[in-house]
């Protein structure tokens, strides 16, 4: 048996149109909108599996464009280097907390159904065609573009079809509540490393030209690496550096996505990837006092072509060519050993720096050059003190008889 459905205001006066539901010889209504599917044809859709409820669409999508507005909420867009979904969005019904996952222009379809106070509401994703076609168009970092196409039909009818555009926010992501999002966006950004810029080695080449991040508080701090393109993995003892294959893993990923004066730029995702997060981290300042008097030699003296004795506070200590003197909060000790230089380099061991590079005659008087760096060491001041000679006791003078 036939029902009749009116179509009312919508901007306009629409001309009532005939829905037919299924009857008993088998005839049923259709919905056929290619627009809906980007322009692909599609075959003929039952009208009740698509709209529930014995209902008039008056003002037909008018009703439906604040519904969907109120009900559609976006998540996240999959951004995350090398993930499957790259490029998806991930959106959720309010009401009903029905996920769904979908690519750029691909449409997604929703069921609809009338309520008995005459009010609609959006049932539930649908895997069938529908009168209600939802494509994404685009999307930046806390929107997306979407269109939505309403689309009746019937038998011997003027369809009515319907296309409008709207624009839903990204909600907030739960990233910012993990532990792994505070841990970087409570980082110190350093700038470059100018110790390993003057004296690292081949084993440090890559280290010279990146930018230094410290992740969490010192003693249990670490230190990566980094520049534009570099990523960050987060594992149970926290944020490490990691190499290009790790991007692949189920684990919260961070890369450096942008890096000039004003700023280093991160972005963090989910071990998914569609919740992210941006982060932006300022350069450090400069310590206050750029060359700290009190942590250089004093009352230097010679001792050989290479080795001086000299004073650091109350400490007397004999250095050759090479050495390198760290100033503590309590003491003046030189780093000789090679574990004490790996854990200075890895910031394990914190402090001012003194090296002794060589002694140089200059007008006949001795000096000692060397550098100073401060603890972070993101500043470095080249150092030349005069050595006092050493002294030939009496006995050794040469002493000419007549």
């Amino acid at each position: 048996m036939n029902i009749l459905f009116f179509l009312g205001f919508m901007g306009g006066v629409f001309l009532g149109a005939l829905l037919i539901f299924p009857s008993s010889s088998g005839t049923q209504g259709f919905l056929e909108s290619p627009s809906a599917l980007g322009g692909q044809d599609q075959k003929g859709v039952s009208y009740d599996a698509a709209l529930t409820g014995a209902f008039s669409l008056k003002g037909g999508s008018s009703l439906f464009i604040p519904l969907i507005l109120s009900e559609l909420e976006l998540l996240g867009v999959n951004t995350r280097p090398a993930s499957e979904e790259k490029s998806k969005l991930l959106v959720r019904l309010k009401s009903t907390g029905e996920e769904f996952r979908s690519s750029l222009g691909s449409p997604f379809f929703l069921k609809v159904e009338e309520r008995g106070d005459g009010r609609y509401a959006l049932e539930g994703f649908s895997n069938e065609r529908t009168a209600l076609a939802v494509t994404p168009l685009s999307y930046s970092e806390n929107e997306a573009r979407l269109e939505v196409n309403l689309f009746l039909a019937k038998e011997e009818k003027k369809p009515l079809e319907e296309t409008k555009e709207i624009v839903i926010g990204r909600l907030e992501s739960s990233l910012q509540s993990s532990p792994c999002f505070s841990a970087l966006k409570e980082s110190k950004w350093w700038g470059e490393d100018v110790l390993l810029r003057q004296y690292g080695g081949e084993a440090y080449g890559d280290q010279k030209t990146r930018q230094k991040l410290e992740i969490g508080s010192h003693p249990d701090s670490t230190i990566c690496f980094v520049t534009v393109g570099d990523c960050l993995l987060f594992e149970e003892k926290g944020w490490k550096e990691a190499g290009p294959d790790a991007v692949v893993e189920k684990k919260p990923l961070a890369q450096v996505t942008a890096l000039s004066p004003k700023g280093l730029e991160l972005t963090l995702w989910d071990d998914v990837g569609f919740y992210s997060e941006t982060i932006k981290l300022v350069l450090q300042p400069p310590p206050r006092q750029p060359l700290n008097l009190e942590a250089l030699p004093t009352a230097i003296r010679m001792r050989s072509e290479t080795e001086v004795s000299c004073l650091f506070g109350k400490r007397r200590l004999i250095l050759k060519e090479g050495d390198w003197v760290l100033r503590t909060a309590h003491l003046f000790r030189p780093l000789r050993r090679k574990s004490e230089l790996e854990d200075y380099l890895a910031h394990r061991l914190r402090g001012e720096l003194f090296i002794f590079d060589k002694l140089e005659k200059e007008q006949g008087k001795s000096i000692l050059q060397g550098h100073y760096f401060d603890e972070m060491r993101t500043q470095m001041q080249k150092v030349s003190i005069p050595v006092a000679e050493r002294r030939v006791p009496k006995s050794k003078r040469n002493h000419h008889v007549r």
